[in-house]
């Protein structure tokens, strides 16, 4: 049982997979960047409550 791949098949499915490759990178991006705007957004330019008590309680 022989099993031949095609150059040009293997090099198509090559440039669609780094493709979708370079889509999903692009994807969680700009979900990341939307989410700390959102979050930045939501916090009111304050610091965040648990932030300020870790710096109460390394000040101890």
């Amino acid at each position: 049982m022989r099993i031949y791949i095609d150059r040009h098949s293997l090099g198509k499915w090559y440039r669609h997979f780094s493709k979708v490759v370079l889509v999903m990178l692009h994807l969680i991006l700009v979900a990341t960047i939307v989410h700390g705007i959102i979050h930045h957004f939501h916090s009111g330019h304050h610091t965040p409550p648990h932030h300020n008590g870790m710096e109460q309680h390394s000040n101890h």
